[in-house]
C-alpha cells in the first residue's frame, strides 16, 4: 500500500522505490522502502506542448527511446482527434491547462498530476491557469480543475521538501521567473495559484534543473543554482546533453 505523502514524516534512511499510481485521484506516491544504494538516474528526454498535433507527435517519439511530455498534450477537446494519440508509456505525459483531466487520467501513459519519478530522479506537476478563460467554455474546451486545490498543493510540498530532487518538469514556471519568458500577449505577467506555488517550491529546495513548458517559447538561462529550461510546442530538450534536440 502506497503512504499518503501527509502522513507521518520520512527518515533520512528511506530512500524512494519506483512509485505507484491512482489512477482515481491522479496522483504518483513513491513507496518509501530501505534500500542501501541509490542508483544514477535514468536521463530522458523532455517535450514540448503538443496541442493535439497528434501525427507530429507520434513521428518525434519514434525517434527517442523515452520522453517526458510537459503538459498541453490536447486532449479531451475531440473524442475523434483523441483515438490518434499514440498512448505509449514509454513516453509518459503530465497534464497542461488545455487537457481535460479525466481523460489524462484515462491514459496509460499518464504519469499523474503530480509525484516522484524514482528511476529518472524527477518531480513533475502538472497544470495551469488560462489567462484566456474568459473566452473558453467550461467542459468543452476549459477545465475548472485546471489548476491543483489546496490539498494537492501541501501535499506537493511536502513531498517535494522531502523528495529534494535534482529536476523539476512542470507545465508552467515559478512567477519568479515569468519575466524571463512571457511573451506579452495577454499584458505583463499574470499571478496564478500554479505560479506561486512553484515560487514556494523553489524556495523550498532548488533543483539543478527546471523544465517547463507552457509559454511557447524556448529559452535556457542560469537563475542561482537553477537551469531553467523553456520549451516551445514540440521542442525536445535532452536532459543528459543539456541541449536542445533537432530531429
Amino acid at each position: 500500500m502506497c503512504p499518503h505523502p501527509r502522513i507521518g514524516k520520512w527518515e533520512h534512511s528511506l530512500v524512494v522505490k519506483p512509485p505507484a499510481f491512482n489512477r482515481n485521484t491522479g496522483v504518483r506516491f513513491p513507496l518509501l522502502l530501505p534500500i542501501k544504494e541509490k542508483q544514477r538516474a535514468k536521463l530522458v528526454n523532455f517535450i514540448g506542448d503538443v496541442h493535439a498535433h497528434f501525427a507530429s507527435y507520434k513521428e518525434l517519439i519514434s525517434k527517442l527511446p523515452d520522453s517526458i511530455q510537459l503538459g498541453d498534450m490536447g486532449l479531451g477537446f475531440d473524442p475523434r482527434t483523441d483515438e490518434d494519440f499514440p498512448d505509449d508509456p514509454k513516453h509518459g505525459f503530465f497534464r497542461g491547462n488545455h487537457d481535460n483531466p479525466e481523460v489524462c487520467r484515462s491514459m496509460e501513459s499518464y504519469l499523474g498530476d503530480y509525484g516522484f519519478l524514482h528511476d529518472e530522479d524527477i518531480f513533475f506537476v502538472s497544470g495551469a491557469a488560462s489567462v484566456d478563460r474568459k473566452w473558453r467554455t467550461e467542459g468543452l474546451n476549459w477545465w475548472l480543475d485546471e489548476e491543483l486545490n489546496h490539498d494537492q498543493w501541501e501535499a506537493v510540498f511536502e513531498l517535494y521538501g522531502a523528495m529534494q530532487p535534482p529536476i523539476v518538469a512542470t507545465h508552467d514556471c515559478p512567477f519568479i521567473v515569468m519575466d524571463k519568458i512571457c511573451s506579452g500577449v495577454f499584458g505583463s505577467p499574470q499571478r496564478s495559484v500554479t505560479g506561486m506555488a512553484l515560487d514556494k517550491m523553489f524556495d523550498i529546495h532548488q533543483p539543478e534543473m527546471w523544465v517547463f513548458a507552457h509559454h511557447h517559447r524556448f529559452k535556457v538561462w542560469q537563475q542561482e543554482k537553477t537551469l531553467f529550461v523553456a520549451l516551445g510546442e514540440l521542442d525536445v530538450w535532452d536532459s543528459d546533453n543539456r541541449d536542445r534536440v533537432r530531429l
